[in-house]
């Protein structure tokens, strides 16, 4: 079965303990969730949780990612904007998507290998598109030095 990381991308200098709570509680949730249609669907036995990370910048633990593992990154969506931040109100720390793939290629992201990222903010003002096609663009940007070729 595949790892499931939530990858947050501020160190644990700019304050992600908001994003970890969050992370904690979406992790016993994609559990409960999965369990129930694993006993639904099959009758066969199953392993009743997925192995999910949890994973801040700096912790370098995309360096584990194997093919086939699913990357989700946690962020607060800010309205009209195109960056993430921290924490819902008050925010301290503003990331755009070019920064998210800097610091996850930091923290290890594997290159030519097949795995999935989904970007995982709130989106009050939809910009889920444009968010999604910027974060696509950076990730294949090759001034970054990398190439990510088989990424969904």
């Amino acid at each position: 079965m595949p790892t499931v990381y939530l990858y947050i991308p501020f160190s644990q200098d700019e304050k992600p303990e908001e994003l970890e709570s969050m992370a904690k509680r979406w992790a016993i949730t994609f559990n409960t969730k999965h369990e129930r249609r694993e006993l639904l669907s099959d009758n066969e036995e199953q392993p009743s949780s997925h192995d999910i990370k949890i994973a801040t910048f700096g912790a370098n633990k995309l360096a584990d990612i194997q093919p086939g593992d699913k990357i989700y990154i946690l962020g607060h969506g800010i309205e009209n904007s195109d960056q993430i931040c921290n924490m819902k109100l008050n925010a301290d720390y503003l990331l755009d998507q070019k920064s998210i793939v800097q610091r996850m290629i930091a923290d290890g992201l594997p290159e030519n290998m097949k795995y999935k990222i989904k970007l995982y903010f709130c989106d009050e003002s939809n910009n889920a598109e444009s968010r999604a096609a910027q974060f696509y663009d950076a990730l294949f940007d090759p001034s970054l030095n990398k190439h990510y070729s088989n990424i969904k």
